[in-house]
C-alpha cells in the first residue's frame, strides 16, 4: 500500500494543476534539463506544452496524483514563454535565465523596506526602492513553515516581478545580488528566497544526514517533541525547515545558492564546520 505524504495530493484529485512553485512570472534555468511537476487525479494522463518546444509532453500521474516531466530550456532572454496543461486553463507565463536559491536566517530574510520596529534598516532604502524598476528580476518568497516530515509543497504567494511596488518585500541581499547579475549577464534573474530569521543550521539539514553522534542532542530534543504529541516542530529543531521549505523544491533547477547564516549557532564553533559540510553535501546530492 502506498500512502500519500501530503494532504495536497488529496486536494489534487479533482483537477489538474501545477505545483505552487510554478506561477506567472517564474524563471527557469537556461540551457538545462528542468523538471516541471504538479498534481492530477491519480493515474490520470495529461499533456504539458512548453511554447519554446514543438512537442507536447505526455505524462501519467502516480497513485498519489503527482506528475513530473523534464524539458530542455534554451538560452536565457527577455522573451516570454507559456507553459500549459492541455485542455485546461492552467497556463503559466515565464522567462528563462539564471535561477538562484537564497537561504539562511535573518540576514538573508531582511527585506528592502525598512522596519523600525525591529531596527532593520537598509542604506538608502527609500531611494533604491523608488527606482527599482527591473522587470528582468523575478522572485518567489517561501513563507515560514516547519514540519516533522518532508512536505510536497511550499507555502508561497508565487513569483513577482521586481518593481518599486514589489521590491520592498524582497530580500535585500537577494536584490543587490540579482541586480549585479542582471547587469553582468543581461538575462532574466530568478530568486527563490527561502530564509527563516533566527534559524540554526541544523534546521536546514536533511534528517538522513544527521544520523551520527554530532547531532545527538538535537535528536533527543526532536524525539521529546514527538512524544509530547506536538503538531509541528519548532523552527530551531532538527530538519524542521528543510522538511517544510527546501524538500518541496529539490527538483527545481537552479544555478546555485546563497547562504547567509551563523549567528544562531554562536555556541557551536567547535562543530559548525562539520555541520556546514553536511548541509552542502546533502543539498548538492539533491
Amino acid at each position: 500500500m502506498i500512502l500519500c505524504s501530503s494532504y495536497l495530493f488529496l486536494q489534487a484529485q479533482d483537477h489538474l494543476r501545477f505545483a505552487s512553485a510554478f506561477t506567472d512570472n517564474l524563471v527557469l534555468q537556461q540551457k538545462s534539463r528542468v523538471k516541471i511537476w504538479g498534481y492530477a487525479p491519480p493515474r490520470s494522463t495529461l499533456q504539458v506544452l512548453a511554447s519554446w518546444s514543438r512537442k507536447e509532453k505526455t505524462v501519467k500521474a502516480d497513485t498519489c496524483g503527482k506528475w513530473m516531466i523534464e524539458l530542455s530550456t534554451p538560452a536565457g532572454s527577455y522573451q516570454t514563454y507559456n507553459l500549459s496543461i492541455a485542455n485546461t486553463e492552467q497556463t503559466v507565463v515565464l522567462c528563462i535565465g539564471e535561477v538562484w536559491f537564497c537561504s539562511g536566517q535573518s540576514n538573508m530574510e531582511m527585506i528592502m523596506r525598512n522596519d523600525p520596529q525591529w531596527r532593520l534598516y537598509v542604506d538608502n532604502a527609500n531611494e533604491e526602492i523608488a527606482v527599482a524598476d527591473y522587470p528582468g528580476i523575478r522572485f518567489m518568497t517561501v513563507q515560514r513553515n516547519e514540519s516533522f516530515t518532508a512536505l510536497d509543497e511550499v507555502l508561497t504567494e508565487g513569483w513577482q516581478v521586481c518593481s518599486p511596488q514589489t521590491v520592498g518585500g524582497l530580500s535585500a541581499v537577494g536584490y543587490y545580488f540579482a541586480r549585479k547579475l542582471l547587469s553582468s549577464l543581461d538575462v532574466p534573474v530568478g530568486l527563490v528566497v527561502d530564509a527563516y530569521g533566527g534559524s540554526p543550521i541544523q534546521s536546514w539539514i536533511p534528517y538522513a544526514e544527521t544520523l551520527k553522534p554530532l547531532y545527538k542532542a538535537e535528536h533527543e530534543t526532536l524525539q521529546e517533541a514527538v512524544e509530547k504529541g506536538k503538531e509541528k516542530p519548532e523552527y530551531n529543531m532538527l530538519s524542521s525547515l528543510y522538511n517544510a521549505m527546501v524538500h518541496p523544491l529539490i527538483d527545481y533547477k537552479i544555478r546555485g545558492w546563497l547562504w547567509y547564516q551563523g549567528e544562531a549557532n554562536v555556541g557551536d564553533a567547535g562543530r559548525y564546520i562539520a555541520m556546514m559540510k553536511d548541509l552542502v553535501s546533502s543539498w548538492r546530492k539533491k
